[in-house]
């Protein structure tokens, strides 16, 4: 039986509330367009790329398999970052460092989708054993994942850069 929303509502801290408030205005602040500084884009996720790195060399015994899984992963994820990013709809401003992002409900729509399943499946002490996560049927799975991000990542970034050197380009405003 799934666990009482309300019961998760009663033992939630008040600083969860505050987080998850902050979470959803970020999520609310990209339904709407607006201009980004690029610099700042690839630095974030070159931060996130070696954190995704870092931690999937801990919790995975690295070998070819491990590489191969990654490496094919990665392909597809480049794709689909490109994907995403070419039928979002970014433009970048000609002759500046700018993008173009045009509003998108979608992450506002996983972030309380992911909220609400979380507290009415799972409530908010649940927990996770990491020491599980470590053995040997889920390292295919980890690099996977850490692939496909990685990926995701790299085909975003590619087309950031594309959109600055070859445009479609839009007028700042």
């Amino acid at each position: 039986m799934p666990y009482a929303f309300w019961e998760a509502v009663a033992e939630t801290p008040w600083w969860i509330y505050l987080l998850i408030f902050g979470i959803f205005y970020i999520a609310y602040r990209s339904t709407k367009p607006r201009f980004a500084a690029v610099r700042p884009i690839m630095i974030n996720n070159g931060l996130m790329i070696s954190f995704l790195f870092a931690g999937w060399a801990t919790m995975v015994e690295i070998n070819a398999r491990q590489i191969g899984i990654l490496s094919g992963a990665a392909v597809a994820g480049i794709l689909i970052g490109w994907l995403h990013f070419r039928f979002s709809g970014i433009k970048a401003v000609k002759n500046k460092s700018l993008i173009r992002m045009p509003g998108s409900w979608i992450l506002f729509a996983v972030i309380l989708l992911m909220v609400a399943a979380k507290y009415y499946y799972f409530g908010y002490t649940y927990t996770l054993d990491m020491e599980v996560i470590k053995q040997g049927k889920y390292h295919s799975l980890i690099s996977g994942a850490v692939g496909l991000i990685f990926g995701m990542f790299m085909g975003r970034m590619y087309y950031l850069l594309q959109c600055l050197k070859y445009g479609p380009y839009t007028d700042e405003k």
